[in-house]
């Protein structure tokens, strides 16, 4: 039997953003809390990608107080309750 460890743990909060460290983490049945919950769409409700819009590779995401937070050229927007 083959046993790991892991060096490091992420969670993206919106897909295509930047993510969060984590020390620890909870599971849920989706996936880790948190975890790809939001994405960023067009009026039209088709999703972006950083293939189709690289500047999402630059917004921070954060959980704060309840809140997703993202951060844009030091800009903070409270977005939605997480």
């Amino acid at each position: 039997m083959h046993t790991g460890r892991i060096a490091e743990l992420w969670t993206y909060p919106v897909k295509g953003c930047r993510g969060i460290p984590l020390e620890v983490a909870t599971v849920e049945p989706m996936g880790l809390a948190h975890d790809r919950r939001w994405m960023v769409v067009r009026p039209s409700g088709r999703f972006l990608t950083q293939r189709e819009l690289p500047a999402l590779a630059r917004v921070g995401t954060a959980l704060e107080d309840g809140r997703l937070v993202l951060v844009l050229d030091g800009q903070r927007h409270s977005v939605l309750p997480a």
